[in-house]
């Protein structure tokens, strides 16, 4: 580690060691001290920058990518969470950039969908932008999901729900797509059918019909929808670092979402951060409609530690679910 003090190296080769034990937490901590003391050290500000994103350290994660981009070796994904960050504080010129540096990198897929959104926000027709983009494989799927949204979103129903049923026939078993257009069909009046859309004996599907608020559709909504949209695609992928990232930043964007959480929680847990992800699976709610689904994966991610009891300790696990992420 260039320029670092013999304390400081102490604290990156601890940090490392907590990071390969998947002690995130404590990672990140070394991390940070370690990139206080050689704060143009680019290993440290990558590895920073992972390990708090982990950790849920997002102001350390924005310091850490700020080296990073001055140095011009910044991961692509620093780009979404830049934009994450510009859509929340509403810097138009910031959202511009970040969606520039998107639109030149490998998430460039994404671009279209979230230009779309940018239009909607200011005021403009977000329509001309996906009929005008360069549809990928990658992109065909999201740019149809969102148009469907954006139809919706500009109350245009019966276009809209066209769309949406075409969405749904290329991926009937889409949660996100139904919850999305759901909490859309609600804010324009339309309760019946936005419950119809989550019909069902699934206990997810029933607590979201009983949980149903109408969403403000916007920049936000959109980006945070997809990126929830995208960490879901990616399980099971071994893309856990860029799922995290993901769903940090629509978490960023929609505190509440606890659908992302549950995305965050499962890919922690692929990376060994199991303390972590035990603690993002606690701080969802009986109330949630994927609270089940949280107790669920925390019985799992126990047995993953080695708990033989994890099974009878159901209640347990699910008593204790209060803790602060």
């Amino acid at each position: 580690m260039p320029g670092a003090a013999r304390a400081d190296l102490g604290a990156y080769v601890k940090a490392r060691a907590a990071a390969a034990d998947g002690a995130v937490d404590a990672a990140a901590a070394g991390y940070a001290a370690a990139l206080a003391a050689a704060p143009g050290d680019e290993v440290v500000a990558i590895r920073a920058y992972r390990n708090a994103l982990a950790a849920g350290d997002l102001a350390l994660a924005r310091r850490a990518a700020a080296v990073l981009v001055r140095s011009d070796v910044a991961p692509p994904d620093t780009a979404i969470l830049a934009f994450a960050d510009a859509i929340k504080a509403k810097n138009k010129l910031a959202a511009d950039d970040a969606l520039g540096r998107i639109g030149a990198g490998p998430l460039d897929f994404l671009s279209p969908v979230l230009r779309a959104w940018i239009a909607f926000d200011r005021g403009g027709d977000p329509f001309p932008v996906l009929d005008n983009a360069t549809e990928s494989g990658l992109s065909r799927r999201y740019i149809a999901e969102h148009r469907a949204l954006l139809l919706l979103a500009s109350n245009r129903r019966e276009e809209g729900l066209a769309a949406l049923r075409a969405a749904m026939g290329a991926d009937p078993g889409s949660i996100d797509l139904r919850w999305n257009a759901a909490s859309l069909l609600a804010g324009i009046g339309e309760r019946r059918v936005a419950l119809e859309l989550l019909a069902g004996d699934d206990p997810t599907m029933a607590g979201l019909r009983s949980g149903l608020v109408a969403v403000r559709p916007g920049a936000a909504f959109g980006t945070s929808r997809l990126l929830t949209r995208l960490a879901a695609d990616l399980q099971g992928q071994e893309t856990q670092v860029l799922a995290i990232l993901l769903a940090r930043s629509a978490l960023s964007l929609e505190p509440g979402d606890d659908r992302a959480r549950l995305l965050l929680a499962a890919a922690l847990s692929e990376e060994s951060a199991f303390d972590r992800a035990q603690l993002v699976l606690g701080t969802i709610k009986p109330a949630s409609p994927f609270y089940g689904a949280a107790v669920a994966e925390r019985i799992e991610l126990r047995r993953k530690q080695g708990d033989s009891g994890a099974g009878a300790g159901a209640r347990r696990v699910a008593g204790d679910g209060t803790r602060s992420e």
